[in-house]
């Protein structure tokens, strides 16, 4: 993830290839036809950079990788709340009924350990304060850009909720080991909608690990942007 700073996309062709490079910004797969790369250039947002060589042999196989750019200033990002709790729990609590120990605002709705994720090594100070169980709760406002069904997934360590307004879209209630890319639907209309997600595991056994994706039938699916999430919700 870049923060506060723009992503420079450098793309090479391998050693004893020969060929033009063309590349998409969404996701999808390129073509002949798709953007011609030349030199390094830069993103202002973030994007899913897919590249291919194609020469008189035909093409190379694909090459993805996501770009995150994220903005401290103004509304962007979301709060979170860390909770301290027993190590006996083997299911979320409910958070409303607890005192956070720490609160601040991050950049983005995920976790890795030993930074990264949420604001950096600011959480990460605060997560390795603590050698039991940890809860996390994000909260904030999701930007939709069109009416459609939104495919909300999460990769994440012990157990985890999603909502989206006042609906549950994804559940793994359960403090398994790991959850990889558990998901559920949500039918939205372009606009701002709350968001929020609970997150518990187990120090003692576990790392932490926790990303939040989405996607629709016209949006590949991705790590939810930076750019989309908000402190509160945008006039």
């Amino acid at each position: 993830m870049f923060a506060d700073t723009p992503a420079v996309v450098d793309i090479q062709l391998p050693a004893d290839v020969t060929g033009e490079i063309r590349y998409t910004l969404d996701g999808s797969n390129p073509s002949r036809k798709s953007l011609l790369y030349a030199t390094p250039f830069v993103l202002n947002n973030s994007a899913i950079v897919t590249a291919a060589v194609f020469n008189e042999s035909g093409r190379s196989t694909f090459v993805k990788a996501e770009y995150r750019v994220a903005r401290s200033d103004g509304n962007h990002g979301l709060h979170y709340f860390i909770y301290h709790l027993d190590s006996n729990v083997n299911s979320l609590p409910d958070f409303d009924r607890l005192k956070p120990v720490y609160t601040a605002t991050c950049f983005e709705l995920g976790v890795s350990d030993p930074e990264n994720g949420i604001a950096q090594a600011t959480v990460s100070h605060s997560l390795n304060k603590f050698e039991s169980g940890i809860g996390v709760r994000f909260s904030g406002w999701i930007q939709i850009d069109e009416d459609g069904i939104y495919n909300f997934y999460l990769w994440s360590t012990g157990a985890s909720k999603l909502f989206i307004g006042t609906e549950l879209v994804v559940n793994n209630n359960n403090n398994a080991t790991q959850h990889r890319g558990n998901g559920g639907m949500a039918y939205l209309k372009k606009g701002f909608f709350r968001i929020k997600l609970d997150l518990y595991y187990n120090r003692k056994t576990e790392r932490v690990l926790l990303h939040a994706g989405y996607g629709s039938n016209t949006m590949a699916q991705k790590i939810i942007p930076p750019e989309k999430l908000f402190k509160k919700k945008p006039k």
